[in-house]
Formats: C-alpha cells, sequence, structure tokens
C-alpha cells in the first residue's frame, strides 16, 4: 500500500500542479531568430517544475498519512534527501534554459555539480557487478568512482533530453524505466530507492495527459533533464545487488532506447563531419516519421513499445538466472539495437557517410543505393548543441 500510495499521490499532485502553472518563455532573452519565432508561438513549458514538486511531496505526505511509508523513509534520510537535491540543481537549470537559453557548457557544469552532490552524498559508482551465471564479477571502480558517477548522470541525463523531440516520448520512457527499476529496487530490498522511482513514475505520469499529442504543455529542458537524471541517480543504489555491487548493465538496458539514440546521434554526426553537440533533425523519432511515416500519436505509441521492451530485457537480466539466459537478455538487446539501425536506414546513410570515404574507397566498395543519407543541411542550428535544443516542439 505504501508505494501504491506514493505511486498515486505524486500523480495526482503533478496533474494539479501542471493545470495550474503556466509560465512562458521570456521571448525577448534568446539566442537565435529561429528560436524568436518558436518560442514567441510556445505553450507553457511546466514539466520540470510539476514532475520535481510532485517527486518531492508525493513521499513527504506519503509518510504524514501511512506509517509504512514513514518508516521506509526513516531509515535514511540522506539516501532521500540526494537524488532531492541533485534534482533541484537539475530543474533550475533547465528551467533558466526554457525561459532564457543557456548555454551547452553552463548545462554540463550544472550536470556535473549535481552528480559531484550525489558522490559526496555517497550515490557513487564504487563497485560495478557483472551478471555471469549464478553469480556476478564484482570489479572495484577505485579512483574511477567518481568520473563514472559524473559520467553516468550526465549521459542519462542528456539521452533523455535528446529523445524530448516529440510530444509525449521524454515523458513516456520515463514512466517505463522508473517502474522498471523500481521492480528491481523491490526485489533487492531497495525499499527507499522503490518508493522514490514509483513517486517518479507517478510524477511523469500524472504530466503526461497533457504532453500527449497534441500537447497543451510541455516537458522542458527542466522536465526532460529531471527525470533523466533521477533515473541514473537512483539506480546508483536501486541496482545493487547483495553484495552490494551496482548492476550497471540493468539500468542500460532499462534506458536502452534514449541511450542508444544518443550514441547514433554522435557517431553520424561525427561521420557526416559535424559536431556532436550540434544538433539536427535526424534522431530516431524523426526517422520513424519519415520512413514509416507514423503520426503524432501512433509515432509516440511506438517508441513507448520500443523503450518498454528494451526496460523488460534489463528486468529479465535481473531476475532471470544462468549464464545462457543472460545471454539471450543481451541477445535481445543486441538484436533490438541492429533491428532500429537497419528498418531506420542508418546503416546505409552512415556508409555513405564522408568520414567513411577512405574505408569504402579501401574495400573497392561504392556507396549503399538502399541508405541514402537523410541528412539536410538546412535543418542545422550550429548555434543550438543538442543539450540545448531537445524540448517537445523544438523538432518539429
Amino acid at each position: 500500500m505504501a508505494y501504491a500510495l506514493v505511486f498515486l499521490l505524486g500523480a495526482l499532485i503533478a496533474a494539479g500542479s501542471t493545470a495550474a502553472l503556466r509560465f512562458r518563455p521570456n521571448p525577448s532573452r534568446v539566442t537565435s531568430r529561429r528560436d524568436q519565432h518558436r518560442r514567441l508561438l510556445d505553450k507553457p513549458r511546466v514539466g520540470g517544475l510539476a514532475i520535481f514538486l510532485a517527486f518531492l511531496l508525493a513521499p513527504l505526505i506519503g509518510s504524514a498519512l501511512v506509517g509504512d511509508v514513514a518508516d521506509i523513509i526513516d531509515d535514511d534520510w540522506q539516501a532521500l534527501a540526494a537524488p532531492l537535491l541533485g534534482g533541484a540543481i537539475i530543474v533550475t537549470l533547465g528551467a533558466y534554459d526554457d525561459v532564457w537559453v543557456a548555454d551547452f557548457k553552463l548545462k554540463f557544469l550544472g550536470q556535473a555539480a549535481a552528480g559531484l552532490l550525489l558522490f559526496l552524498m555517497d550515490y557513487r559508482i564504487d563497485e560495478i557487478g557483472i551478471p555471469w551465471g549464478n553469480g556476478s564479477i564484482d570489479i572495484d571502480t577505485g579512483f574511477l568512482a567518481l568520473p563514472l558517477t559524473l559520467f553516468w548522470v550526465m549521459l542519462a541525463s542528456n539521452a533523455v533530453n535528446l529523445i524530448d523531440g516529440k510530444d509525449g516520448v521524454a515523458g513516456g520512457v520515463g514512466v517505463i524505466a522508473a517502474v522498471a527499476l523500481a521492480a528491481v529496487a523491490l526485489d533487492v530490498g531497495r525499499d527507499l530507492q522503490a518508493l522514490m522511482l514509483l513517486a517518479l513514475a507517478g510524477a511523469t505520469l500524472g504530466f503526461l495527459p497533457f504532453n500527449f499529442p497534441p500537447a497543451r504543455r510541455f516537458l522542458g529542458d527542466s522536465g526532460a533533464l529531471f527525470i533523466g537524471f533521477s533515473v541514473a541517480a537512483i539506480s546508483i543504489e536501486g541496482a545493487r545487488g547483495p553484495g552490494g555491487a551496482m548492476f550497471i548493465a540493468i539500468p542500460i538496458l532499462v534506458l536502452g532506447f534514449p541511450l542508444v539514440d544518443t550514441v547514433l546521434a554522435a557517431v553520424r554526426r561525427l561521420l557526416e563531419s559535424r559536431h556532436p553537440f550540434f544538433g539536427d533533425e535526424d534522431h530516431i523519432h524523426h526517422r520513424i516519421e519519415r520512413v514509416l511515416g507514423f503520426g503524432p500519436s501512433l509515432l509516440v505509441v511506438s517508441l513507448w513499445v520500443i523503450s518498454a521492451v528494451f526496460a523488460a530485457a534489463g528486468v529479465a537480466l535481473h531476475t532471470i538466472e544462468g549464464f545462457v539466459m543472460e545471454v539471450i537478455a543481451f541477445g535481445v538487446f543486441a538484436g533490438l539495437v541492429l533491428g532500429i539501425i537497419v528498418a531506420l536506414e542508418y546503416h546505409g546513410s552512415m556508409w555513405n557517410a564522408p568520414r567513411m570515404r577512405p574505408v569504402r574507397k579501401g574495400l573497392g566498395l561504392g556507396l549503399d543505393p538502399s541508405g541514402i543519407p537523410t541528412f539536410d543541411p538546412t535543418v542545422v542550428r550550429p548555434r543550438e548543441p543538442i543539450v540545448a535544443d531537445t524540448d517537445d516542439e523544438a523538432q518539429r
């Protein structure tokens, strides 16, 4: 009952605050003419504030109503405070960008500060467990604990932010990932982390009806970054095994969809001789829209299904026993990645990219006619890095 109550409170608080909040970006404080036009027509970007408020209040109100919730929180207040304080930094940073547009360097700095705070409050990747049959191989990360912690939370934060190019996508992916990791946390006895993940899932679900196409409210960088940060941060403790090692493969699989999109974006931009931080309109959701011809509603549902399959593979990796079954779980992940690349013709466009010319020449091969590059130079926004150009409406 404790977990269901916190989930429900998160949804109700987020829905109420989303309906009430209506602030809009300031069109006089933008960095480009395109931003000026886009933000003059903007809808309220309140997702981050609404979700964070619900994430904060749901456990606190729940603890006042039900003794079981209070018992879970009383076990370790610091473990509850760390994601909340780090999340407050992320939401503040994202809200600033939603209103005035922040430089990507400032956003990286803020994310690093939030990650450092987590590390100082004992959310750290100090030991990694690798699934292997009925046991695991535990690796002490030593002096790499801090950079690994920072890299993980920054990667996941920006990965979720990157897929926030269409209404409803990032919110739905956040709900799926949080619920999947909550199931893992409950199974390994990480009750507080499970409670926080369900509060996050409920809060995001409460916002989602306002963001489903056609959106009436936008998630904004404050929301997308916060969802990614919170899932990554809580998974550091929520995905630990009995021996105390973090099974990093589980949250990687659960967040497989946004992580694959991020890696693909970086690789194809480098192959096209472009800066990996400069935005474009060639993400997975753009390809599905162009190649498969999906409309807004079908597009977002299809992306939720893809995310759910990745999340199921992550939970399966945790629950199954035996080396062969673990290989099968990883095989599902690899098959999904390969299927996305081939179905959306990324293999062809990357093969035809300028930086692959020496490889093609060396092998005596030409262009691949089945994968003509879909990148259009006219949509490149060289002044807008990917971490600052991933709002719901930014890619329309």
